[in-house]
């Protein structure tokens, strides 16, 4: 008995049999047959038939005597113009550029059997049924690109998902409001939407964990019942153009990394980010272990930072309002990406009090060129060295590629050197140097004209 039939990238099929005498076939396969004129006519019972996978740019539509189906893929049915209410059974469906579908029938979602849900790149969804918002056993819920998709439930209650991803759908400007337990939800992404507010009942998400809001350009603000999330450990805001502060009581939420905050209206630090997000004040945000607010627009970082013990991440790069960092950076960082500017300024606190500092890297931002970015470098690694705390890896970005300056230390007599290797990649091929400096002699000159050797391909 068939039960398997694939007829997958049969690009030159044009047409298919009647389906006669198959009752026993679980499985049929026919992605890509990219030249299929219509799907084949069914006579007799196909109630086995679990599994559909199709792909043709010229089906129109789909026979109604698909009952049994369990799983549903449609690939590049561009012309597809609904699904059958008949196929009310489904537990996975997946839909990609079916540019014809404007909507999906509410038999789909009464019998609360699916348990994922993709549809992408489906330009011509309008809006989606409101069945969709109560189901009970629905774990994977995605959409992506549906670029006229203009209503989603008003409410939604689904106690088994654990994954909610509705990203590059400018049109949808509301996101409904959540109902009953959503525990299980862990990850929610939402960037590239047209939503102007985050509904009050996202603090019903007590298991969410990241929160993706990137260029939401219309988003204005976020509710305090976000601070209710105490779970939640990332939140990307990045080009959340009007999106002016953050909430009152973020600082509550211990265990939170800001991933970025840059392309945003925050002008902060004032009271509320200073407090809350830039740590020092209070003592009970000495949490927070990660800060990235590259690009952003903030004008100083608080002397209280300073206290922020913890902190091992900070990314301050390219923020062209801040002038300097604190006279004295948290102890234990060990990650620290700054503009030329900044970092030249506080050399002397990254190498006396940042001991715990094993990565650096440097943007040469306005004037500064990338020999001025090598030479701070060269300096900052020769500093270390003398002190004897250079732990890892530094590195260096500069205006035509990326610096990459690694340490290594060669014996351990005092004759022996501290190698470090230079890296310059550029965009057309990459240059490599030596650098070789006798622990003997801290001062002592890279070369004898004190530029870097060039590095040789053979072991020395």
């Amino acid at each position: 008995m068939l039960t398997y039939l694939s007829l997958r990238k049969c690009d030159k099929l044009k047409k298919l049999p009647k389906f006669v005498c198959m009752e026993s076939l679980e499985d049929l396969d026919l992605h890509k047959c990219t030249s299929l004129e219509e799907f084949p006519e069914i006579c007799g019972d196909m109630r086995r038939l679990s599994i559909l996978n199709l792909g043709s740019p010229w089906i129109r539509s789909l026979p109604p005597s698909l009952s049994g189906l369990r799983e549903l893929q449609l690939d590049d049915c561009e012309i597809l113009e609904s699904i059958p209410d008949t196929i009310r059974n489904l537990s996975v469906l997946s839909i990609l550029n079916c540019n014809k579908l404007e909507t999906l029938p509410n038999s789909l979602f009464e019998s609360q059997q699916l348990e994922y849900l993709s549809i992408n790149q489906c330009s011509g969804l309008v809006k989606l049924p409101i069945s969709l918002g109560v189901q009970k056993n629905l774990g994977h819920l995605e959409m992506d690109r549906c670029l006229n998709l203009e209503k989603f439930p008003s409410s939604i209650r689904m106690e088994s998902v654990r994954y909610l991803k509705i990203i590059d759908c400018p049109k949808l400007d509301t996101f409904p409001e959540i109902k009953g337990d959503m525990h299980r939800l862990k990850v929610l992404l939402l960037h590239s939407t047209g939503i102007r507010e985050v509904p009050s009942s996202i603090g019903n998400l007590s298991g969410l964990t990241r929160l993706y809001l990137d260029s939401c350009e219309d988003l204005v603000s976020l509710p305090d019942s976000l601070c209710n999330l105490m779970n939640l450990q990332l939140l990307h805001l990045r080009g959340c153009k009007k999106l002016e502060k953050l909430p009152e009581n973020i600082r509550d939420l211990q265990e939170l990394y800001i991933h970025d905050a840059s392309e945003t209206a925050i002008s902060q630090p004032h009271d509320e980010l200073d407090r809350n997000i830039l740590g020092g004040l209070p003592e009970e945000l000495g949490s927070l272990r990660e800060l990235d607010v590259n690009g952003s627009n903030i004008s100083c970082l608080p002397k209280s930072f300073k206290g922020l013990f913890p902190l091992q991440y900070l990314d301050v790069q390219y923020c062209e309002n801040l002038n300097e960092l604190p006279g004295k950076l948290p102890p234990n960082l060990t990650i620290l990406y700054a503009d030329y500017h900044l970092a030249l300024k506080s050399i002397r606190d990254l190498v006396i009090n940042c001991l715990k500092l094993c990565r650096l890297g440097i943007s040469n931002c306005g004037t500064v060129s990338s020999e001025q970015v090598t030479v701070f470098l060269q300096h900052f690694l020769t500093t270390c060295i003398q002190k004897g705390r250079l732990q890892m890896i530094i590195t260096c970005w500069s205006y035509l590629g990326m610096t990459y300056a690694s340490g290594n230390t060669e014996g351990k007599n005092p004759n022996d050197y501290y190698m470090l290797e230079l890296f310059d990649l550029y965009m057309y091929g990459e240059e490599q140097c030596c650098w070789g400096i006798r622990l003997e002699y801290e001062k002592e000159a890279m070369s004898d004209t004190g530029h870097p050797k060039k590095k040789r391909r053979s072991n020395e």
